[in-house]
């Protein structure tokens, strides 16, 4: 296996722990060749939260770069995405999260390490 695909498949995984400790399930998509690396779903009372998440892990992240990926991936789902639904958080010191929140149980993010 190349350093790259061990380099991101060992950050899906560290992303996989986190959203674990937080309670929820995780699946990986082998190889990524889809539009996301990890699904993540948690039942919150009779509705069930969904995470799809694009896992980046190089040198220069930044919150202009991260948010047109998601923009892009927004773009092929033909969701029209608006602007007040962005959102940006740090996880720890390393991890970067940028996200979109379609609706309260649908969330697509970019986390960028």
């Amino acid at each position: 296996m190349n350093e790259k695909y061990i380099k991101g498949r060992n950050f899906e995984y560290q992303i996989s722990k986190i959203l674990s400790n937080k309670g929820f399930q995780t699946v990986r998509s082998a190889g990524s060749h889809g539009l996301f690396d990890l699904v993540a779903f948690k039942k919150l009372g009779d509705e069930m939260m969904t995470i799809f998440i694009q896992a980046k892990s190089y040198k220069k992240s930044s919150k202009s770069n991260d948010k047109k990926i998601l923009e892009d991936i927004l773009k092929k789902l033909d969701i029209l995405p608006q602007e007040n639904n962005f959102f940006y958080s740090k996880i720890g010191r390393k991890i970067n999260v940028f996200y979109y929140i379609f609706n309260p149980y649908t969330i697509f993010a970019v986390f960028t390490k």
